[in-house]
């Protein structure tokens, strides 16, 4: 009797179908400067972390001139900090997003990231990442308050039905709004453009 094929069980693969864009710049040979896009992996964190950010961490970042750098900010470097609190890897890249953030967990052939956990964050510290007066008003709070602890949670998807309508135009769809990179990019050019740098020596 002839032997019945088996079908080979398929694993389910641990990565959410979606890729997330880590941005860097290259400087060319004439000294001007292009941004690309490195896109990484996306998996969800499974257990929450819990961060504290310090005066260190913040005055490391300045030092850097880190404010809306993936690797050099105060969020990151805190990040990289506490990375054998985590349960994965952490490599160094961080990107805060107003209520999430991307770690990094693998670098590929080229050192850019290309594995990345997702978790939520609502702790309203991200925007103080990206600017030289964020991370003044970051320094302040620390030396007056202490430390400030960050909550990141394992990122859960919302369905279409459960969001609270904010941001609706009459005919259903959402008013279109910057988020992530552009978001970001957005707050630097203003603060930029608005505040004089300001140095403040330990």
């Amino acid at each position: 009797m002839p032997a019945r094929a088996t079908r080979k069980k398929r694993t389910r693969s641990k990565f959410a179908n979606v890729r997330h864009p880590f941005q860097y710049e290259i400087e060319l040979p004439d000294g001007s400067r292009k941004k690309r896009k490195a896109w990484a992996l996306v998996t969800p964190a499974k257990k929450p972390v819990t961060l504290s950010l310090t005066e260190e961490h913040i005055l490391k970042a300045i030092g850097q001139h880190g404010e809306g750098d993936s690797a050099r900010c105060a969020g990151s470097v805190c990040v990289y900090d506490h990375k054998s609190s985590f349960p994965h890897q952490v490599v160094g890249y961080t990107d805060w997003w107003p209520t999430r953030v991307y770690i990094a967990s693998k670098l590929d052939k080229y050192g850019l990231p290309s594995v990345a956990y997702v978790y939520e964050h609502q702790n309203k510290v991200d925007r103080l990442f990206d600017s030289e007066a964020g991370q003044q008003r970051l320094l302040k709070r620390v030396r007056r308050y202490g430390s400030i602890s960050i909550n990141l949670k394992p990122y859960r998807q919302r369905s279409e039905k459960d969001r609270d309508g904010r941001d609706r135009l009459p005919t259903g769809k959402r008013a279109a709004h910057l988020v992530g990179h552009s978001l970001r990019a957005a707050r630097i050019a203003s603060w930029k453009m608005s505040e004089p740098p300001t140095t403040t020596t330990p």
